[in-house]
């Protein structure tokens, strides 16, 4: 295809189709990237899902361990099981966590069996634990690039299992030691190793939670989740300060008899309740984040399209406006250029006014315009002057003609005169010659009918003289 073949109206929507070829890429791009996005927080807004069918599971294992009165079904609050979130499994790769937990599960009789904190139970908590864990890493809750929902993803699979989890065996263990006649020094080692673990995975989720609302924009975060927070705290505070006096009674040979654990179970209980309470509203509020940027983002998709949109009308209407601009002059003019070829002079050229290329243009061919109204104007005159010349040539050659013919006819007038004359002589030589043979054919008739008459009497001699 020529370019030269083509209008200037298409030329310019090939041009704005160059410029809007990279916006429609961008766009498409973009479309590409929000969906991408929508689909990683959809991800993990169903880890999220999944983490609030399991957490239960292990809050009750913890409890129910620790509480030889009840079963982990009296500790378990959950309207989902693990059986039905075995849909997230491939997606989000936690079923061999799952498999391994579910196992454990049936090997200890979970829910119906009481649990008491040893080696089998600490073995299906941890399982639980590592369920957590890898849901977090599968549903890309890990990768959160919010800061307010990746610390409140950290408080629910991190800080609060990890302080559930050493609430439980402190508890155990100061249980144990004070019903032990003696303790060994790794028993009391290990009992201030995991009071400072709790009280780290305490002020772990203190600080995440601090994280958190200093990155939530719209201070939700802190009003949700700051009553919680505080109890949590105040619980946690409270654990750890009787189990410092427990641990220390413990470790004390001549206390260790008299150690009262009854202030340490309430505080326990509390904490485990506030923990629980803590981890809830954490999830829920990660889930109102993870809609909330999902939100976003379909704000987000389409703004952009709208304003990609407005973009491409806007620049296909100013096309069309500058084709009309552009085309309709020079149609204009290509029809006034034909009117001046045809000799149309006296006319008025579109565009005189406009101060762009089209005006220029049209000033250069009223311009031309009027040079060729000149020069017709000279030719008329030059054409009239020789005509008038002509005119005059002309008429003199006739006047000459006319002489000459009138010359010639009086020559030939006196020709014709004088042969006239001769002409009538000869006439009258002719008249009498002809009277003078009529003459001479009378006589020679009368000497005809004289010799026929001797003829025939010359005839009737002889007829007689043959007869005789």
């Amino acid at each position: 295809m020529n370019p030269d073949n083509l209008s200037i109206r298409l030329k310019l929507g090939a041009i704005v189709g160059l410029f809007l070829a990279p916006i429609l890429l961008l766009s498409w791009l973009f479309v590409q990237q929000s969906t991408k996005d929508i689909s990683f927080a959809q991800k993990e807004r169903d880890g999220v899902v999944y983490l609030q069918g399991t957490w239960p599971v292990l809050i009750s294992l913890i409890a129910a361990s620790n509480d030889q009165r009840a079963t982990p079904a009296s500790h378990f609050r959950s309207d989902l099981n693990l059986g039905e979130l075995s849909k997230f499994d491939s997606r989000m790769e936690t079923g061999q966590a799952a498999a391994t937990l579910g196992q454990l599960l049936g090997q200890i009789g979970w829910p119906a069996r009481p649990l008491k904190r040893d080696a089998e139970s600490e073995q299906v908590i941890a399982a639980a634990r590592a369920l957590l864990t890898k849901i977090a890493d599968g549903s890309n809750l890990t990768l959160d690039p919010d800061l307010d929902s990746y610390y409140v993803m950290d408080i629910v699979s991190t800080k609060i299992p990890e302080f559930v989890d050493r609430l439980g065996t402190l508890i155990a263990l100061a249980r144990s030691g004070a019903a032990a006649t003696a303790i060994s020094d790794d028993d009391k080692a290990e009992l201030m190793v995991q009071l400072g673990q709790l009280e780290a995975a305490s002020a772990g989720a203190m600080a995440s939670f601090d994280s958190a609302v200093k990155g939530n924009q719209d201070g939700e975060t802190g009003r949700k989740l700051g009553k919680v927070s505080n109890a949590f705290n105040r619980a946690a505070e409270q654990f750890a300060a009787e189990m410092t006096t427990v641990a220390s009674a413990v470790r004390n040979e001549s206390m260790r008899r008299t150690v009262d654990l009854s202030r340490l179970t309430n505080s326990y209980e509390e904490a485990v309740a506030a923990s629980d309470a803590y981890w809830r509203a954490s999830s829920i509020e990660l889930d109102r984040l993870l809609a909330a940027r999902i939100s976003g983002f379909f704000t987000r998709l389409w703004m952009m399209l709208g304003a990609a949109g407005i973009a491409i009308a806007i620049a296909l209407a100013a096309t069309l406006y500058i084709a009309r601009q552009i085309s309709q002059p020079l149609q204009a003019m290509t029809n006034a250029l034909g009117e001046i070829a045809a000799g149309q002079f006296d006319l008025s050229l579109p565009g005189l006014n406009r101060k762009d290329e089209v005006g220029r243009m049209a000033r250069a061919m009223d311009t031309f315009r009027v040079k060729m109204t000149e020069k017709a104007a000279r030719e008329v005159e030059e054409q009239a002057a020789a005509e008038r010349k002509l005119e005059g040539e002309r008429k003199a050659a006739m006047h000459q003609l006319a002489d000459a013919f009138e010359s010639a006819v009086g020559g030939i007038v006196e020709t014709v005169s004088s042969a006239s004359t001769e002409l009538e002589a000869a006439a009258g030589t002719l008249t009498r010659t002809a009277e003078m043979t009529q003459s001479l054919s009378s006589t020679v008739a009368a000497a005809s009918e004289l010799a026929s008459s001797n003829v025939q009497s010359v005839a009737s001699a002889t007829n007689e003289m043959a007869s005789s």
